[in-house]
């Protein structure tokens, strides 16, 4: 009986110890929870305009470079983090729609550059104030101030998941896992 006793509470010691030792998991999950749905309320906003937050951000990307700077798919890429078919997909899909083009680079004849068409550029002309407004509604409960450290606080956050996963990536390599 007392080895059942002792038995119970090694493990309710060890159970505190797996929750106490989780507590840094539990609160980046509820980090991640709740960045999936402010992706999630961004995605039906740009959805009641008939496009998604990427698209629309690609276009916006396009737009800011018309000053005559020239963007490759691999420049495109590396600004919104995605990979070459992801890529590929996005601008496949809005060519088709009619809002960017693929066209010869002025500097380089071999490489291909894209460019907004004139519907895409109407679209974001269209959509850039209104969002503008909205999205300056929404983050207008936040002091200037509140801003900046949240942003510090978001990115200190990525660059240390980025250390844990070349760390584990490290370890694994090591031990062959």
């Amino acid at each position: 009986m007392s080895s059942e006793i002792g038995l119970v509470e090694s493990t309710k010691l060890q159970q505190a110890s797996i929750a106490d030792s989780s507590s840094g998991l539990c609160d980046l999950l509820e980090i991640i929870h709740v960045n999936s749905q402010i992706q999630s309320q961004i995605s039906a906003f740009f959805s009641l305009f008939g496009l998604s937050a990427g698209r629309f951000f690609m276009l916006l990307e396009l737009f800011r470079s018309e000053d005559g700077s020239e963007l490759s798919p691999a420049d495109l890429a590396r600004k919104q983090g995605v990979t070459s078919p992801t890529i590929t997909g996005l601008l496949d899909g809005l060519e088709r729609d009619g809002l960017i083009e693929r066209v010869q680079s002025i500097v380089d004849r071999r490489k291909l550059v894209i460019g907004l068409t004139k519907q895409g550029r109407s679209v974001v002309a269209k959509m850039l104030p209104r969002q503008s407004r909205c999205f300056d509604e929404v983050l207008s409960s936040f002091s200037e101030e509140e801003l900046v450290s949240f942003l510090g606080y978001l990115n200190r956050l990525l660059e240390g998941i980025k250390a844990q996963v070349n760390k584990v990536k490290s370890q694994s390599a090591q031990k062959n896992w």
